[in-house]
């Protein structure tokens, strides 16, 4: 109790330097007894003094995972801030909060990305990955509407969950890349491709976005999903399908590849090729003879002879 009351007289003094000194043990006293501290933090983040400001974002930072109810408003408000740095301190504090408890990511989350404010959408949009893997349905929706956002860079951000999605949730991930395998913004489109690429290839979904993705306009989604092709068809399914793609294809590099898978080795190849295809010869009793590659070698010197 005595150290209570003397960290929250400490915060009330006239003195910055006692100020500051309570803030440097605000945790410890926090942790024993939080009756009035994260309501005299928050007066603290207001304080007339930058330095005491400063320290003090510094704690609600300490705080926020252990104390994220109590601190909620003051996050909400900072997050806004129109001063920079202290928007950089709050995301910070969220940021910490949601690794420990993923559903106060949420909680602010489904307001930020809805904010007119596009800093704030990008800001929030970083702050999915934190709370992706644990978030469940809730953190699912969040970056599926991120991925919907106009501004391309908060859809850049949001689509750097996808292939860590396409591990953990594969059947969510196939959803957003069906949405995103197409997007106008070249980073999205890759990041939707990674992800692809992670996917279970016996899927028919897998296998119709990479189909639709060997015929898309950018030459590069084309290339990838071309280079895919091999592991989700084989034989004649493989060849048919190239030799259907290679008469619309206009990019050298991709009408290579698809040449290759266009051939038939065991027809076309050359002749190590084709002999892979061939079956081994039948054995003899011959081949047991231990005299017999002797007799052969004779054999074969008397007619050089």
């Amino acid at each position: 109790e005595y150290i209570h009351s003397t960290i929250i007289n400490g915060l009330c003094s006239r003195s910055s330097q006692e100020r500051l000194a309570s803030l440097d043990v605000f945790l410890v006293g926090a942790l024993r007894d939080s009756d009035e501290m994260m309501e005299m933090l928050d007066v603290m983040i207001d304080d007339p003094d930058r330095t005491v400001r400063k320290k003090a974002r510094q704690v609600l930072i300490q705080c926020a995972p252990i104390f994220p109810s109590a601190l909620e408003e003051t996050i909400y408000r900072l997050l806004r801030s129109e001063e920079n740095n202290i928007r950089n301190d709050a995301f910070h504090a969220l940021s910490e909060a949601s690794k420990q408890w993923p559903e106060v990511g949420v909680l602010h989350l489904d307001e930020l990305i809805r904010e007119e404010d596009v800093d704030l959408r990008r800001r929030g949009a970083r702050i999915l990955r934190t709370i992706a893997q644990r978030a469940g349905g809730a953190g699912w929706d969040l970056i599926g509407w991120s991925l919907d956002d106009e501004d391309p860079e908060v859809r850049r951000i949001a689509s750097r969950t996808l292939p860590g999605l396409a591990d953990s949730a594969p059947r969510i991930a196939q959803i957003m890349i069906e949405e995103t395998l197409f997007d106008e913004d070249d980073e999205v489109r890759n990041n939707s491709l990674k992800a692809l690429a992670k996917m279970e290839k016996d899927d028919s979904r897998t296998q119709t976005l990479i189909l639709d993705g060997a015929k898309h306009k950018d030459p590069r989604i084309r290339l990838n999903c071309v280079k895919m092709l091999p592991i989700i068809m084989s034989g004649n399914n493989l060849r048919q399908t190239a030799l259907e793609l290679i008469s619309e294809e206009k990019e050298e590099a991709i009408i290579q590849h698809l040449n290759k898978m266009a051939i038939d080795i065991s027809i076309e190849g050359s002749e190590d090729e084709k002999n892979r295809f061939l079956a081994p010869l039948p054995k003899t009793d011959d081949d047991d003879d231990p005299k017999m590659p002797s007799l052969i070698a004779g054999k074969n010197k008397r007619e050089e002879e």
